[in-house]
């Protein structure tokens, strides 16, 4: 029960940032909250820690919105967000009793620094006493700025530091800055530390706050001095490793710190810049055989060995990797991983999903699953701006080289313009609504490379880059399409491609609605198609369409139908080879049904009518498909090129892979190529189609298209 005479306030871990009357973030050291919605209007107006409950419910008055008011207050109050004003705490019984020297001296080389507020003397004095041949630094965060000026203190001198964090939820101490050459400096670190930090990192750059410091806490009845120097000893011997420490279980968790070529402080900063400007050269890449995830030139065990430490919530750009499949009937590996995201500071709002982005991985085998989750992370970590890259701004006559504008890249229809201007439309309500673009208005570009005429291309920024802080947003938007991963720069061109041109083959059957033949499941590999029957078997019928398009690059869609139900899912595969295409459609549509009813699903599969494009018509035998892979992924990727470029279309490529990870990202686009989202002014969705479906009487008009946009 509720005291009605009791006042209560935000729990004192957080710091409140009001982002509207009807939204407010609450930031502490470990966790973040949205509230945002009418409901919480009143909590935003009256949570003040002056006025008690009676109080607020009488300068209410409306009965509706009082009754919200208290229901909300039940729900904040179990979930610790309030508390009773002055409740005794951790967070408000720890206040600094006495200043302290912000440094001590041992010798002339090293120093104990205290940039803490909670720790006392006592526990100073232990630390002053050690022989270590480093400099010892006492923090409350490490993203204090006070930092910056010591790292380049230290770097300058070549001398060596290491931090100490005893308080908060989260002690850490290290990692033992070297000054070495290609070692982490504590710029290279801070950096990551607050990309992994979305929600303060948004709040900084919409307040314009240089740091936000949040509350924290000390209990030095826990602090442990001799455990804590045996680990300092343990950290002293890892470089570049961090812990986090458990005080109750005297445990801890290891945390790699990477070293950022690309850093502003003890790296090159240009680097991206002159990546982004170098010419694209194919270089000769061979395959691994025997593969399931088809066209590698590395073990995926090897991908996976060099990832591994690139994957922390605290110091990585992969935040976990997560085993899913065991929640479901399958014998097909399926893994999340995830990573954060800043979205752009023009936001009015935002929600707590666009913080945090989850990638899933798929492959018939366990490792392949585990690298297709890694990598589609990275290839969407690494497509965020960081503010290194390369553009210049100018109207398109102003270029120096050719360049594709906005609606050639997202050609939407003059109807689709007209319903983005609709303030309630679904697409706005998705961040996918645009303006058209007239050409006399400057805009932000990078040049990609053309692979077969070898010459720069001009896109626009934001279309290569997601989360730009641009009002070019405003024209035109990244999206994944073509954005791929690969240990090679030709392995992620390969994939990209693969990507583009099932996307494209999607649209085409999808939106007409194409009936095209069947394929004999049979041709499968024996031991891949017992894991697909056995995860999919008991409660779906499924079947493989080839929809292949003029390009003759072999794409291919599993349907599967639910044998009660009778619901529809899919999913969709491309590659040279028509059995590698097969098995990775049939490996998404055993990633894509666990997931897909999940409450922020984009797509509803239950809205799927049985129509006869889904189930195609006589079947064709695996056998009877060319295969036109080589051994050498360079062939593979001219040869891809090389069959869109007889139909008019060019391959565009943008490097934006990051210097820090060993793992190279593109982006390839091939415009005039269909989306599977809707972008109906495509004369391309429309004329195709009747090349594919002998059934179809005539080219088919934007109202008589599949009305279910394929958000998938």
């Amino acid at each position: 029960m509720i005291d009605f005479n009791q006042t209560f306030d935000w729990h004192p871990k957080y710091k409140q940032f009001v982002i509207s009357e009807n939204e407010l973030i609450l930031i502490s050291e470990t966790e973040n909250y949205c509230l945002s919605g009418e409901k919480y209007k009143e909590f935003i107006k009256y949570i003040d820690g002056e006025k008690n409950i009676n109080q607020i419910i009488k300068e209410i008055s409306d009965f509706y919105r009082c009754a919200l008011f208290i229901q909300g207050i039940k729900s904040l109050i179990k979930s610790e967000i309030l508390q009773v004003k002055k409740q005794d705490n951790l967070y408000s019984l720890n206040k600094r009793k006495q200043q302290l020297p912000e440094f001590f001296i041992i010798n002339e080389k090293i120093k104990v620094y205290n940039f803490s507020e909670l720790i006392s003397n006592e526990i100073l004095q232990v630390f002053l006493n050690l022989k270590f041949p480093f400099s010892i630094v006492f923090v409350d965060d490490y993203l204090d700025p006070r930092l910056e000026k010591l790292n380049l203190k230290y770097l300058k001198s070549k001398r060596s530091f290491i931090l100490i964090k005893p308080t908060g939820e989260k002690p850490l101490i290290g990692p033992l800055f070297s000054a070495k050459d290609n070692r982490p400096c504590w710029k290279c670190l801070s950096d990551q530390m607050i990309a992994n930090q979305p929600v303060k990192k948004w709040i900084q750059q919409k307040k314009g706050y240089k740091y936000i410091q949040t509350p924290t806490f000390f209990e030095t009845e826990k602090f442990d001095k001799e455990w804590f120097i045996s680990l300092l000893f343990q950290v002293s011997q890892q470089e570049d490793t961090c812990f986090e420490i458990n005080n109750y279980s005297k445990s801890f968790l290891k945390h790699k710190v990477n070293h950022r070529p690309q850093c502003s402080v003890c790296g090159d900063i240009s680097l991206m810049k002159t990546q982004i400007q170098m010419p694209i050269v194919l270089k000769d890449t061979f395959k691994i055989a025997g593969l399931d995830g088809g066209s590698r030139s590395v073990k995926p065990e090897n991908t996976v060995q060099n990832l591994k430490k690139f994957i922390s919530p605290l110091t990585g750009v992969i935040t976990d990797l997560t085993l899913i499949s065991e929640e479901s009937n399958t014998n097909i590996s399926i893994y999340k991983s995830s990573f954060f995201s800043t979205p752009p500071h023009y936001y009015k709002s935002v929600s707590e999903d666009l913080f945090v982005q989850f990638s899933l991985g798929k492959g018939v085998a366990d490792v392949q699953s585990k690298v297709s989750a890694l990598c589609e992370s990275i290839e969407r970590y690494s497509a965020q701006f960081k503010g290194d890259e390369y553009f210049l701004q100018a109207t398109p006559d102003l270029l120096d080289s050719r360049f594709y504008l906005p609606n050639q890249l997202a050609p939407f229809s003059e109807k689709q313009y007209k319903e983005f201007e609709t303030e309630n439309s679904y697409l706005n309500s998705k961040n996918h609504a645009v303006k058209r673009y007239l050409t006399d208005e400057p805009l932000h570009w990078v040049p990609t490379w053309s692979l077969l005429k070898e010459e720069k291309v001009y896109l626009p920024f934001t279309y290569c880059f997601s989360n730009a802080p641009l009002e070019d947003n405003s024209y035109v938007r990244w999206n994944s399409n073509g954005a791929a991963a690969g240990n090679t720069i030709e392995e992620a061109i390969l994939q990209g491609f693969y990507e583009v041109i099932e996307r494209d083959a999607t649209a085409i059957w999808w939106y007409n609605k194409t009936v095209r033949q069947e394929i004999e499941i049979q041709g499968l590999d024996e031991d891949d198609l017992q894991k697909v029957n056995y995860t999919l078997s008991k409660e779906w019928d499924y079947w493989l369409l080839d929809i292949t398009t003029n390009f003759g690059i072999p794409v291919v869609a599993a349907i599967a139908q639910h044998k009660d139900t009778k619901e529809f899912c899919f999913g969709f595969g491309c590659h040279l080879n028509i059995k590698t295409a097969s098995s990775r459609a049939l490996t998404e549509l055993c990633q894509l049904i666990p997931i897909r009813h999940q409450d922020d699903a984009p797509f509803d599969f239950k809205a799927i009518k049985e129509e006869s494009f889904l189930k195609g018509y006589k079947k064709r035998k695996m056998a009877d498909f060319l295969n036109f892979e080589s051994k050498n992924i360079k062939q593979d990727v001219l040869f891809c090129a090389s069959k869109v470029e007889q139909f008019g279309y060019e391959t565009l490529v943008i490097n934006y892979s990051r210097p820090e990870i060993p793992i190279k990202t593109v982006k390839v686009i091939i415009p005039g190529l269909c989306f599977i989202w809707p972008q109906l002014g495509n004369e391309r969705l429309y004329k195709a189609s009747l090349e594919l479906d002998l059934s179809q009487k005539g080219i088919l008009t934007e109202n008589e298209l599949n009305t279910m946009g394929l958000y998938v």
